[in-house]
């Protein structure tokens, strides 16, 4: 039979008979000229696809003791068998003057299709399923159908479809044999071997033909080939088998590349980015240049939305981290999204969401060009960037507290200006828009035994505020207050009290103006106020037994700071959602010793963006049961060269994923590149009790004097301040 022959009776029959035409010898002496694309292969009428049917789920391979779900998964199969004879067909038509080992190899491999579809419709007998009673998907056909070439072809169809089936088909044969069908799992086995001699073969064909001029390696020179929906994470299924692709002739560096590659097959992404001088451009203008310290934490960190996001979302990059780096990520149970250095990039024709840290006035030009994909918009981004600044105030902590008070929360969290809860603190600190009120504030503070601190209106991690302890200073602060004034809307003024926890619980508004509350976390900061890292685990882990106690109400009301927290960010989201802001928000607060008595100052500062607590809080939801731990910025001079530390750390402190959860049970795991950062690390250290690492290597470089002693309650590593 001449190949066209075959290739026309597969593509354009309507029964099965026609479709496993079985051949002894084939010729291409007449390839003839090349068709027209079809809208459709020829189909039996139970098994077309241009039928609107309702969607099946597919099994996963845990779920095969549930009825009729054997069945189910073979009839997946089988239509990919069937969909994939035909788009074979479809390339001998459409590209007759290709190679002939191209042409020969294709009708090589339709016999193997036709021999896996005959395999599966035999076990699908066995389970009482026919071919055509489960809604078939064109997906495959939809997507390979107008490639340009065949090496287009292959790049779809040997390294996507066909590589990601040595995953579907190892992993469920497994799962067949595992629930006592050998015969099935026997066939599968059958497939897989088909299979590795199917993308070995479309692997040699593509380095063939790629073209001499192409530099890039094998991996990029793939991805480039391949069109939307088709991504490299099409090329991978759930279990990932690098000895099968090692078997099939792909490099090590293509299968870690292949291990790590992130991206949406289907659902919108959301897209993240790393934007943590927002408060800098609200301050200054984007013209502004940042300080060193400010850029290194831009440049550092910027891979750390990862935490937040989904394996099927976008994280916005400045530097492709390497391959090595996040295979270490991936080994620890992070799942690795999408991660772009451009939104050009970006091919899905959907965006869900955008999740920049925060909203600074060049964030809104970087998304500019997603605006038009996004499913809800909401807001145009120059006015989301005009809200977040608007509400990005110190004074919004004093807002929220007014409200708490209108709304007759003095019950629930008292006021120790007549409230029933003298274990709440709402004292506000004082709103000053010229340097006289604030000078009072500040004297009639000094006048009652009181430090003062004095902070701007738009001070972040420490900067832009002052700590006033005598009437000494008055003078150099008057100056200092003007200084700020000429750049500042205002100052906030109010003591400072001996803090002993801070906490920082995490809520965001949602479209419809609701607010859900995600979580609490402890927070660590230096003696200036800086951000140091956050407890992992419960928030009293690590804390003294007092303190601890008085987190849970002292026995009586284990909600009692939970409680009061929830109702404050509920209090702050409902302001945000006032002033039209959506996205997420944290609402710092801490517990407090006066005179001996321990209090909850319930709102301290409102921050509408992520925070570090939203990371803190996703990598808490990484640990094991009952293990608590610690995520921490370390910067070089406290550490010495990353590398040589990340070496140190990891050995000391090897990774142990749960056996049973895949939860992390002990280890560190780096969330930047060692090798590559310049000033600041990221660590998340678990399964160490907390005291343990405040006082060990990874924390020693603070400097003893400055630590707090974690005997006497504070975790403040730069002391109570």
């Amino acid at each position: 039979m001449e190949l066209r022959e075959l290739a026309e009776r597969i593509l354009y029959g309507t029964t099965l008979d026609e479709k496993l035409v079985d051949v002894e010898a084939l010729t291409d002496a007449r390839p003839g000229e090349a068709v027209a694309l079809p809208p459709r292969p020829g189909r039996p009428e139970p098994l077309r696809l241009d039928q609107a049917r309702e969607r099946v789920a597919f099994p996963g391979a845990t779920e095969l003791d549930r009825p009729g779900a054997r069945g189910r998964v073979l009839h997946f199969f089988a239509n990919h068998e069937l969909l994939a004879a035909e788009l074979m067909a479809l390339a001998l038509l459409r590209f007759p003057d290709a190679p002939r080992s191209f042409r020969m190899g294709l009708a090589r491999t339709i016999a193997d299709e036709q021999r896996h579809l005959r395999l599966y419709l035999e076990r699908m007998r066995a389970d009482g399923v026919a071919l055509g009673e489960i809604p078939v998907s064109a997906f495959f056909w939809d997507c390979l159908r107008d490639v340009a070439s065949p090496t287009d072809f292959v790049a779809g169809m040997s390294l996507t479809f066909e590589q990601a089936n040595l995953d579907f088909s190892r992993a469920y044969a497994d799962a067949f044999r595992a629930c006592g069908d050998a015969s099935t799992a026997d066939a599968l086995e059958r497939v897989y071997e088909d299979e590795l001699l199917h993308v070995g073969r479309g692997l040699a064909f593509f380095e063939r033909t790629r073209g001499d001029d192409d530099a890039r390696d094998t991996f990029e020179a793939w991805r480039a080939r391949l069109t939307w929906p088709l991504t490299p994470a099409r090329g991978r299924g759930r279990l990932f088998d690098a000895e099968g692709r090692r078997r099939a002739g792909l490099s090590e560096d293509f299968i870690d590349q292949m291990r790590v590659f992130g991206a949406s097959k289907g659902r919108p992404p959301s897209v993240f980015s790393f934007d943590p001088s927002c408060e800098h451009a609200w301050l200054h203008g984007t013209g502004s240049p940042l300080g060193r310290e400010a850029r290194a934490l831009e440049e550092d960190l910027d891979l750390l939305p990862l935490v937040l996001a989904r394996h099927d979302d976008v994280v916005l990059v400045r530097r492709r981290p390497s391959i090595a780096f996040l295979r270490s990520l991936a080994a620890a149970g992070f799942a690795i999204p999408e991660l772009v250095t451009d939104v050009d990039a970006i091919e899905h024709p959907h965006v869900a969401s955008l999740e920049p840290w925060g909203w600074a006035p060049d964030v809104a030009t970087t998304y500019a060009p997603l605006a038009r994909r996004l499913r809800a918009l909401g807001r145009p981004l120059d006015e989301r960037v005009a809200i977040a600044r608007r509400v990005n105030r110190k004074s919004f902590a004093l807002r929220v507290m007014e409200a708490l008070r209108e709304e007759g929360a003095l019950g629930e969290l008292g006021d120790r200006r007549g409230g029933d809860d003298p274990r709440v603190d709402l004292a506000p600190g004082a709103l000053c828009d010229d340097a006289e009120s604030a000078l009072d504030a500040i004297a009639a503070g000094l006048s009652q035994g009181r430090v003062m601190r004095v902070k701007g209106e738009r001070g972040t991690s420490g900067r832009h505020q002052r700590r006033v302890m005598d009437e000494a200073e008055l003078p150099d602060v008057r100056r200092w207050i003007a200084n700020q004034l000429a750049r500042q809307p205002g100052l906030v003024v109010e003591p400072e009290l001996e803090r002993r926890a801070d906490l920082s619980v995490l809520a965001r508004v949602d479209a419809e103006g609701s607010v859900v509350v995600e979580g609490i976390t402890r927070f660590l900061v230096d003696a200036r106020g800086r951000y140091r890292g956050t407890v992992l685990g419960a928030p009293s882990f690590g804390l003294d037994e007092r303190t601890t106690r008085f987190l849970h109400g002292e026995g009586r009301e284990p909600r009692f700071v939970a409680t009061c927290l929830g109702r404050a960010a509920r209090a702050a989201g409902r302001a945000l959602a006032a002033e039209g802001y959506v996205g997420p928000f944290g609402v710092d607060a801490f517990v407090h010793e006066t005179a001996g008595v321990l209090r909850l100052r319930p709102v301290i500062e409102v921050n509408a963006r992520y925070t570090m607590g939203h990371v803190g809080l996703a990598l808490t939801r990484r640990l094991a049961p009952g293990v608590g731990g610690l995520f921490a910025l370390l910067r070089v001079r406290e550490t010495g060269p990353f590398a040589a530390f990340a070496s140190r750390l990891s050995a000391e402190l090897p990774v142990r994923p749960g056996a049973r959860t895949g939860r992390l049970e002990a280890g560190a795991v780096f969330l930047n590149d060692p090798s590559v950062a310049t000033e600041v690390l990221a660590v998340m250290v678990v399964g160490t009790p907390l005291s343990t690492l405040i006082q060990s290597t990874l924390i020693q470089r603070f400097g003893a004097e400055r630590a707090g002693d974690p005997r006497g309650g504070s975790d403040r590593l730069g002391g109570r301040g």
